[in-house]
């Protein structure tokens, strides 16, 4: 079934001929036969098709031959191996438009070629590549000879394959070797609301060709296709159409099932991979091609009380058919190592580690969860609707899941992305903005390449592919202070050449001698983007033709995005207001200039003001005098004002009576006997390791005479304490207030304080104090009956005091709710 393949090939080994050759213009045929050859490629012989011709001088002698029907896309390639005794052979493609008819009311064609091939010895290459380019070009050249006939290259289609045989008016010879056509996909039907459907279900491949099954390995350096890497930007479907999820930059769609024959044509159309649970092996035979799917994943989030069921699933997966085999991924957030010994590659949280060499994709949440939803909505009693989260923390996800070398990114939402309002289309937006970074640069996230860190930003990477390295800068970030401390570059001298990458152009960097080495200024503000470094010119001018083709888009998108969060935000001041509304005004000018470089840096700008007053207001409304503090209301821009009343009324509003009992850490018997557990990785996935300690400390505690410390060892520790079960009901509002004093060695190991009401969202965690012991506090509410346990968990080489642990209930709430008509939008 071709129209679901990705490559067609003919290696010319059936004794039959398919090569016809046109005789109109004076070429003679004087022989055609099936041959073998020497393979000095790959040793043994390979199969060919003489051609014996002449042809007049300076006139190609045609050869043609049909292939399977393969709409005219980017990825479309075409490449024929070839020996002739005369040089400047090429290669053609014959394109059927199917809405435009010629003089004789016939379908139109045009034919497309490639350059003359230069003198070689042996078997030389012919490549057709950037089709719907060529296509354009011809249809205008067609027009300038037809300008009263209208064309239509929608729909448009590879019909035959040719390939021109010079002449010199003497007898001539060429052996055509082998012929691969590469990303058929069926073509598109039109009606008059644009694609119908992908195309016919079936199509027949001419004689002699074959289908080469695509073949998908997962490796610690990420996925390959064909050989090809590849670094999926994962949506998990909510029924949105695989047209709007291309349009916003997604090359990979997460189904919740075995994708559907129209689902795999819809894929195939739109360059989709796709990644979903495994048939069952009756569905896996019914089924000739599962060219589109990258992977296999486990159903549901799992953790290790899965374990057993997930061996089960995952030995199903590896004995399907061998069209069927794909590489095995499975969603976890916890158990990580269990995990990665069952299935090849694991989707996980932010922030979770994974053994080393194991791949994983990081899981970035583009609305708020309904966790965090609840708490809102029991907090503020709005009935409150899906939420956005802002643009700065998916940038700052996306960013932090690069530094963490993750192989591909998962984005996940309870609200589909197609929706009309406002607050829909600019998330939207801002995904197209992010995967667009990305796409761009792809080359750096997948394969062989070295990772160093890079001085003076945090959130920067040195990625080194190839002798090609990337520096990454924060997706969004304002322009820098005037006396910003340099970027330090590692194993970068004053030779190199430095360039500032965006998807709208690549401009040149300043580079400078600083001490230590080779430096950089930080991007930002209007001058947004990732640092290239590199003496190759070709390089440069590639990423100059492809950011030439994607800037028009780029720009127009991101401004349309920062319009709407300039207007939206109530965290900038009068001043920045202004600032921003002028950025705008100069992001529409250059676009009406057709300057989108400039109009890209201006719209970024904007968006970089918005987004930094509304961490900075945020920053403001958590900090409380010193406090490590996890609130509903502090996540979001819209609540914030909700946050600042809450902040006043809790230090007047009376508290009721502790309900969590063995929150001093006196003793450990008492500790065991209230109902405090160290979980076990029988139960819970946590290993009671050699190399993590739990024990109560007589010194330094905080609060009475002894105080609980976690101590891990190296970056593999992982451990918990979770308190005894607590009894909670509907309407109450708690607090869970305590001290943690935490010690880091390296920049991995922290603290995790959460509890069941508020999710991986509201999990509060704190990295080293400085020797000094913090307050914390978790501010909580319930909508029914329920029960929470507060979780204590370390990760990495850390030690972590806690002490004078309370849960209370606020009485009364204090915090006016809004009247129901005042929901967020």
């Amino acid at each position: 079934m071709p129209s679901r393949a990705d490559v067609w090939v003919d290696p010319h080994d059936d004794p039959a001929t398919a090569w016809e050759v046109d005789t109109e213009a004076g070429a003679q045929v004087q022989a055609r036969e099936r041959v073998r050859l020497p393979d000095n490629r790959h040793g043994g012989e390979t199969g060919a098709e003489r051609i014996a011709y002449a042809a007049p001088p300076g006139m190609p002698a045609w050869a043609w031959r049909a292939t399977p029907t393969a709409a005219v896309i980017e990825e479309l390639k075409l490449e024929v191996d070839l020996q002739a005794t005369l040089p400047g052979a090429l290669i053609a493609a014959e394109v059927v438009l199917p809405h435009t008819t010629n003089e004789k009311g016939e379908m139109l064609t045009l034919r497309l070629r490639s350059a003359p091939a230069p003198a070689a010895a042996g078997l030389t290459t012919l490549k057709l590549e950037g089709l719907p380019t060529q296509l354009q070009r011809e249809a205008r050249v067609w027009r300038v000879g037809n300008p009263d006939k209208p064309i239509d290259t929608r729909g448009a289609y590879l019909h035959r394959v040719g390939v021109g045989l010079p002449g010199s008016g003497r007898p001539a010879q060429a052996w055509i070797d082998e012929l691969r056509i590469a990303s058929i996909v069926a073509p598109p039907k039109f009606g008059d609301g644009g694609v119908a459907d992908a195309g016919p279900a079936e199509l027949t491949p001419p004689p002699g060709g074959e289908i080469r099954r695509t073949q998908v390995t997962l490796q610690s350096d990420g996925f390959r296709i064909d050989g090809e890497l590849f670094f999926p930007r994962l949506w998990r479907s909510r029924g949105e159409t695989m047209a709007t999820l291309a349009s916003r930059g997604v090359n990979t769609v997460w189904l919740d099932h075995p994708p559907t024959p129209q689902e795999m044509a819809d894929a195939s159309y739109y360059r989709l991979r796709i990644v979903c649970p495994a048939p069952t092996a009756d569905e896996a035979a019914g089924v000739s091609s599962w060219d589109r799917v990258l992977a296999w994943v486990l159903p549901g989030e799992l953790d290790a009380r899965d374990l057993d069921a997930g061996l089960v699933k995952a030995d199903d997966a590896r004995t399907l058919p061998p069209n069927a085999q794909r590489p095995l991924l499975a969603r976890v957030t916890e158990a990580t190592d269990s995990w990665s010994r069952v299935a090849d590659g694991l989707l996980v949280p932010a922030g979770i580690a994974v053994p080393t060499s194991t791949p994983k994709i990081e899981v970035i949440r583009l609305d708020i969860g309904p966790k965090l939803t609840a708490q809102l909505d029991a907090i503020l009693g709005d009935g409150l609707a899906i939420i956005w989260l802002p643009p700065a923390d998916i940038a700052a996800a996306v960013d932090s899941a690069i530094a963490n070398g993750s192989i591909g990114v998962s984005y996940l939402a309870t609200q589909q992305l197609d929706e009309p309002d406002d607050a829909t289309i600019a998330a939207a937006g801002w995904l197209e903005a992010i995967n667009r970074r990305l796409r761009l640069i792809e080359p750096w996230l997948t394969g062989p390449r070295s990772t160093h860190p890079v001085t003076g930003s945090p959130a920067s990477v040195l990625l080194n592919r190839g002798g090609v390295r990337l520096a990454t800068a924060p997706s969004l970030a304002t322009a820098p202070a005037e006396r910003a401390e340099k970027l330090l570059l590692p194993g970068v001298d004053e030779t190199a050449r430095v360039y500032r990458l965006s998807p709208a152009g690549v401009a040149p960097w300043p580079l400078e001698r600083i001490a230590g080495g080779v430096g950089v200024r930080p991007t930002g503000g209007e001058s947004p983007g990732d640092l290239l470094v590199c003496n190759d010119a070709r390089v440069v001018k590639s990423l100059q033709t492809y950011t030439a083709q994607s800037a028009p888009r780029a720009a127009a998108n991101l401004l349309e995005v920062a319009e709407t969060r300039v207007r939206d935000t109530e965290a900038l001041t009068s001043a920045d207001r202004q600032t921003a509304l002028r950025r705008l005004n100069e992001s529409r000018l250059a676009m009406s200039r057709r300057d989108y470089a400039s109009a890209y840096d201006a719209a970024h700008a904007a968006m970089a003001l918005a987004s930094t007053a509304e961490v900075t207001r945020r920053d403001i409304a958590t900090r409380q005098s010193g406090w490590l503090t996890s609130s509903p209301l502090a996540v979001l821009p819209s609540t914030l004002t909700d946050a600042y009343r809450m902040n006043q009324l809790l230090a007047s509003s009376p508290r009721g009576a502790n309900l969590l009992h063995g929150g001093s850490f006196e003793d450990i018997d008492e500790l065991r006997r209230l109902g405090w557990r160290r979980p076990s990785a029988n139960n819970s996935g946590v290993q009671a390791a050699s190399n993590v300690d739990v024990e109560l400390i007589p010194e330094a505690k905080i609060h009475g005479q002894r105080a609980l410390r976690l101590r891990g060892e190296d970056r593999r520790s992982k451990s918990r304490i979770d308190s005894p079960e607590i009894e909670l009901h509907a309407g109450d509002t708690i607090e869970i207030t305590g001290w943690a004093r935490v010690a880091t060695r390296g920049d991995r190991g922290r603290l995790a304080i959460s509890e069941s009401l508020g999710g991986e969202e509201l999990v509060l965690t704190s990295g080293d104090t400085a020797g000094e012991w913090k307050p914390f506090h978790l501010l909580r509410a319930t909508s029914a009956e329920t029960t929470i346990r507060v979780t204590f968990a370390i990760e990495g080489a850390v030690t972590a005091d806690i002490d004078g642990v309370m849960v209370r209930t606020i009485e009364p709430l204090g915090v006016a709710r809004r009247p129901a008509s005042g929901g967020m939008r």
